[in-house]
């Protein structure tokens, strides 16, 4: 019978449905540790034990197929029938996990190189979203390079601002070291100070104040 932790947790998991991956997975984790089963997607599945094994690795094996089972069971539980439909062919919880993972992996990358911004949106809020697009990509082991996220996040901007696009391909942007370089109203507002990358594309992005490589133009 699950304990009174795992029921409270269960209740606040919403099922996996393709959006909402990183809230899935923290409760799902939290669900995992409190059932004393999360070991399972950390680790691969032992090898049997040989006929002359003592008794306490048998045991242990054993639990750790029966751990398997339940943890298996209650990520297919938390997964709308269209996600659970993609996963259930794993027959062990750690190649579900990971095949999920992987799958989340794709859809960031996809997310992150087709997001474009409306002449009508925000910059800051705009590049401030890639910006946490990459970092999620970083934390699950694909970090996207500095160069690269600059070159994606200037070519996303609308035709309004193809002289930022068109300088950040003339120039390497050192954004980790333009804090000081920015206009004074930007470096001290509190958007802008969010992010260096975000200071440096927006300083990137004005006509006729274009900094690069550290240096006013």
């Amino acid at each position: 019978m699950a304990s009174k932790a795992v029921i409270q947790e269960l209740s606040k998991v919403e099922k996996l449905n393709g959006a909402n991956h990183s809230v899935w997975k923290f409760h799902i984790y939290h669900v995992l540790f409190q059932d004393k089963v999360k070991y399972v997607i950390d680790i691969s599945t032992p090898t049997p034990p040989p006929e002359n094994a003592n008794c306490g690795a048998k045991r242990m094996y054993e639990k750790h197929l029966e751990d398997d089972k339940t943890t298996r069971n209650i990520l297919l539980t938390f997964m709308e029938p269209d996600i659970e439909i993609l996963f259930k062919e794993y027959t062990h919880a750690k190649t579900m996990f990971d095949a999920i993972i992987e799958a989340y992996i794709q859809i960031l990358i996809e997310r992150f190189n087709g997001t474009m911004m409306n002449e009508s949106d925000n910059v800051i809020e705009h590049v401030n979203k890639m910006i946490v697009i990459a970092k999620e990509l970083a934390i699950l082991g694909n970090p996207i390079p500095n160069k690269m996220q600059v070159s994606t996040i200037l070519h996303s901007l609308p035709n309004s601002w193809d002289s930022a696009v068109m300088m950040g391909n003339a120039h390497q942007l050192m954004y980790s070291s333009l804090e000081e370089e920015l206009f004074p109203e930007y470096a001290s507002s509190k958007e802008m100070a969010v992010n260096p990358l975000t200071k440096a594309i927006v300083a990137e992005s004005f006509k006729g104040h274009v900094y690069t490589m550290g240096v006013s133009e």
